[in-house]
Parts: structure tokens; C-alpha cells; sequence
């Protein structure tokens, strides 16, 4: 027998002992592949093929919600038994703050007062004006709005403040007459200069 490769002879038979201790040793690799890869739960397969991403990885997709019609949902503050009544109106685009509130100021439509709907902002001057500065809308409000005693001011003030602040820029509001600060009624019975929300006047929501 010659090593490394050499043949060694059998029955008259050459039997190359190098290649055949090469081709052990290959199907002795194969074996424990295969093995390996059927204890990971891995099948081999014959021919290549894609692996498409889990799905269960994939980053989750939001659709926004859209009315039949396409429009969008416009959400407007009156007044029903001294609470604060939310009532939603479908319109072709968003308003912007200052045209929300005028929408606001001209009361409910007919619809809406046989639901037993009502406002207290009659009278209100229609020029009341807003200016959106960063998240903060402030109102300039004329006299009538800025008289101080009025018994339904707080829910006045509550319908302007949970209308406007329903716009998708606007956080909080504060207001002004002659270019002052107003203090502004909040359901709580004080008094705030300060930014307001919707949550100030929470207890008068229904």
C-alpha cells in the first residue's frame, strides 16, 4: 500500500485508498448538514426560491377612516340643557380656525335646534377675529362678549374654546379686547388669562 493517494491492490483490483477516504469524509459532511438543518426545522430543498419577509415584521400601515362622500368631519359646540353638546358636520375641506368660528357664531342649523340645540353666543359680534400663532389661537372679541355678569358667559367662552381648539393646529386659545388679556370664566368658577382648552370647561361637557 503506497499513502497519500497511492493504490493499493485487491483481487487484482487497483482501489485508490486516498479518494476513497476523501469521499467518506464528504458524505460524512453532507450528513451532519443535513441533520443540522432538520433539527432547526430548515427542509432543504431542491431548487432556490425567495424568501419573502415576515409579515409579522412588517412596519403596521394607518389608513385614515373617509366619509362616503370624501369629505371631512367639522366638529362645532352648542348648547342643550346649560351643557356643552358637540355636534359634527360633514364639509368638502377644513376650515381654518378663524372661518371655524365664524361657522360657529351664526348658531345651529334648523336641524340641530329641533334636536333641542341652542347658543350662547347670540348677539356675538360676527367680526371676532383670530390669529394663530405657533399652536396658540387667540380671539379678539368685541364688547358684547366682554361683558363681565352675563350668566351663560362660561358657556360662551366654553363653546368657543372646544371649537377652535378641535382644529388640527390649534392647542389652546387665549383672548383679547381693546388688545388686552381677558380674563376668561372657566367651568370651575375662576378666572384665567392664561392659555385655555377644552379640559377647563370638562364639567359642563355632555
Amino acid at each position: 500500500m503506497t499513502r497519500g493517494g497511492s493504490a493499493m491492490t485487491r483481487g487484482g483490483s487497483a482501489v485508490w485508498a486516498g479518494g476513497a477516504a476523501t469521499r467518506s469524509r464528504v458524505t460524512v459532511t453532507v450528513v451532519t448538514v443535513l441533520v443540522a438543518l432538520a433539527g432547526c426545522g430548515v427542509r432543504p430543498e431542491a431548487v432556490p426560491r425567495p424568501v419573502e419577509p415576515s409579515a409579522s415584521r412588517l412596519p403596521p400601515v394607518t389608513v385614515p377612516a373617509a366619509s362616503p362622500n370624501g369629505e371631512v368631519g367639522e366638529r362645532l359646540y352648542y348648547v342643550r340643557d346649560d351643557r356643552l353638546v358637540v355636534v359634527t358636520r360633514q364639509v368638502p375641506t377644513p376650515s381654518a380656525p378663524a372661518a371655524l368660528l365664524t361657522t360657529l357664531l351664526t348658531g345651529p342649523s334648523e336641524q340641530e335646534r329641533d334636536a333641542g340645540l341652542g347658543t350662547a353666543l347670540t348677539g356675538v359680534d360676527p367680526t371676532t377675529t383670530v390669529r394663530l400663532t405657533g399652536d396658540t389661537a387667540t380671539v379678539h372679541v368685541g364688547d358684547r362678549l366682554a361683558e363681565a355678569g352675563r350668566t351663560d358667559e362660561v358657556l360662551a367662552f366654553g363653546q368657543i374654546v372646544c371649537t377652535v381648539v378641535g382644529h388640527p393646529a390649534v392647542n389652546q386659545v387665549t383672548f383679547r379686547h381693546d388688545s388686552e388679556p381677558l380674563g376668561i370664566p372657566r367651568a370651575d368658577g375662576s378666572l384665567s388669562q392664561a392659555p385655555l382648552t377644552c379640559h377647563d370647561f370638562g364639567s359642563l361637557l355632555d
